[in-house]
């Protein structure tokens, strides 16, 4: 059969194919006719396209190297921004290793580029040696994945067979982000239900992007608690959690805000939700907004959002996930990375502590019964007289650094006064792991709750428990050497003698010598332990779980005071000179405050 088409639908067809080649041309050059998505430099930052942010990676660079375990024994071994260390195969120009399970080595790449695809940024690792059994070189790709907050992995391997030579690895850090919004720093994106007491916490939701799409071919990529994370083909704005793609569009209009991001969700009704505003206009009048309605969804495994409706501007979404569920037992919490914590073996336990003369009275996850008041999770008793420091429950929470903690309040009045009205007294219990540590012959025998503070109107007890461990810690690893007994390359540390059960370590730092003369006083201290959480001791209010914690010192009482978790970098000095026995500017002894 034959068409015939009239010389007007030529003439339209043509338009329309002109149309289109000039959009995706749009969309993919500038005015010197070279593509602004994808381009490459030896410098170890670059300029993204779209908002002329600076990517810059050169803090990656380290004196020791990336780690990143393999399959089939291999350990990949690289630096960024620079070369490794150490020699690989005898050679000391090495930026990449390759280690098999037999100890073979094999140099991955002597020099990467910085490249830039579309969003997606990445080294590539060349120069590599020959691959056994191919005419090919070996070749690494390392992917620079955002992320706000960080996993305890920060980097993986994707699959590969025995015989591959070229590898790729996903590197997670905040440098491949877009600068974070001051409101979701920090933030822990849970919100408890004021009828039953459940926490919802969604913040593992935030690792990964969602992206779905309407009838019209428009995309929406969702994050949920954090910006979306900038990646391949995900270009959106800054504070974007909800946004709108639109396809062949230029690549500077592409992507828009739909939704800004939240710090946490919110319970209307019996809903689980989070309202996001926008600055984008839709109508003149009204800017774009979205909603997220959450529901639980026990069997849930590859979640993500579905698109329910568009109306008056808003664009309705809804999300099933089992942390939407609000049926968990008494005395248990979801930890950041779904793993439920269970603290209800302890449940009804009821302890007698002293503490200056002064006996107080508490249980888990329950009423103390007498001498206290009726639910009453703790009281203070003096002269056969009970005063309340706390109802009792058994909604166990967790704070942002993993570690679980019960908090009864409403307990007696402490203070009044005219500017802040009462204060009524509180009882905070937080869970500390007791030493699980492998390998380790110390086990602890101080387990059980322990007075840490009695001020500002609330009690603070930590509790040692395994119950709180939530993974076996290693204090050995592997680290490679120039020259070993055994002839390997590879030697042992071994800190286990270095854990303390009884006492916590105080870092003595030479403030000018490590160039903090403005951050550390005299009266300030940092206390550590190895391998371990920081010992349970009175007056030492540190988080629960800490490992390292700066404190000041009270110039009248001897006692720490402001304990801050923080200034990383300095106890990561102190605590890696404590390892080695001291060092210039740093010196470490065990003390009992």
């Amino acid at each position: 059969m034959t068409f015939r088409v009239s010389p007007i639908w030529c003439l339209l067809f043509l338009l329309l194919g002109c149309m289109h080649f000039k959009v995706n041309y749009a969309a993919a050059s500038d005015d010197t006719g070279t593509n602004p998505l994808t381009f490459s430099t030896n410098d170890c930052f670059l300029t993204e396209p779209v908002y002329g942010h600076v990517f810059n990676f050169s803090t990656l660079q380290t004196d020791f190297a990336h780690w990143t375990r393999g399959a089939f024994g291999d350990t990949f071994e690289f630096n960024i921004c620079g070369n490794l260390t150490r020699t690989c195969n005898g050679r000391s120009d090495v930026a990449a290793c390759l280690k098999k399970a037999n100890n073979k080595e094999y140099v991955l790449g002597t020099h990467h580029q910085l490249e830039y695809h579309n969003g997606k940024m990445y080294f590539t690792f060349s120069n590599g040696e020959k691959c056994p059994n191919s005419s090919e070189n070996y070749k690494l790709h390392v992917y620079m994945g955002c992320d706000y907050t960080l996993d305890k992995d920060q980097s993986r391997v994707t699959s590969y067979s025995p015989n591959t030579c070229s590898f790729y690895i996903t590197f997670e850090t905040p440098l491949a982000c877009l600068p974070e919004p001051d409101n979701v720093k920090g933030n822990d994106c849970s919100v408890r239900d004021p009828k039953t007491g459940h926490l919802f916490n969604l913040m593992p939701l935030s690792d990964s992007n969602y992206r779905i799409s309407d009838r019209q071919g428009n995309a929406f990529i969702i994050n949920v608690c954090k910006p979306v994370l900038y990646a391949e083909n995900a270009m959106c704005p800054a504070e974007s959690s909800v946004c709108f793609q639109k396809p062949h569009a230029d690549y500077k209009e592409k992507f828009f805000n739909y939704g800004t991001v939240q710090p946490k969700p919110t319970i209307e009704g019996d809903k689980l939700v989070i309202r996001h505003s926008s600055p984008t206009p839709c109508n003149g009048a009204t800017n774009y907004s979205s909603m997220i309605n959450f529901y639980c969804d026990k069997d849930a495994k590859n979640v993500h959002p579905e698109l329910m409706g568009f109306q008056d501007c808003v664009y309705t979404f809804s999300f099933g996930t089992p942390l939407a569920c609000n049926e968990l037992p008494p005395c248990t919490v979801v930890a950041h990375d779904n793993e439920i914590i269970d603290m209800s073996p302890l449940r009804n336990s009821k302890f007698t502590l002293q503490q200056d003369n002064q006996n107080y009275v508490l249980s888990i996850c329950s009423a103390s019964g007498e001498p206290c008041m009726e639910n009453d999770g703790a009281c203070l008793q003096v002269n056969n007289q009970s005063t309340s420091l706390g109802k009792s429950n058994a909604h166990l929470r967790i704070n942002q650094t993993g570690t679980p903690y019960l908090l009864y309040e409403d307990g007696a009045i402490c203070q009044q006064t005219s500017n802040s009205g009462l204060t009524k007294w509180s009882t905070k219990i937080e869970f500390v792991c007791a030493n699980r540590t492998e390998g380790s012959n110390s086990k602890d025998k101080n387990v059980g709750p322990k007075i840490i503070e009695n001020s500002n109107c609330q009690l603070l007890i930590h509790y040692q428990t395994e119950l709180a461990c939530r993974e076996q810690i290693s204090c050995k690893t592997k680290v490679y050497v120039e020259h070993s007994e055994d002839g390997t390359g590879m030697d042992f540390i071994d800190l286990t003698p270095l854990i303390s059960n009884t006492d916590n370590y105080e870092a003595e730092i030479d403030a000018a010598l490590m160039g903090q003369k403005q951050l550390l006083g005299k009266s300030t201290k940092i206390f550590l332990n190895v391998c371990r959480p920081l010992v349970p001791k009175y007056a030492l209010g540190c988080p629960g779980g800490s490992a390292a914690c700066m404190a000041k010192i009270d110039k009248d009482t001897g006692k720490p005071e402001e304990e801050k978790e923080e200034l990383r970098l300095l106890v990561a000095v102190a605590a890696a000179a404590a390892a080695a026995g001291g060092g210039d500017g740093v010196s470490a002894q065990c003390v009992n405050i």
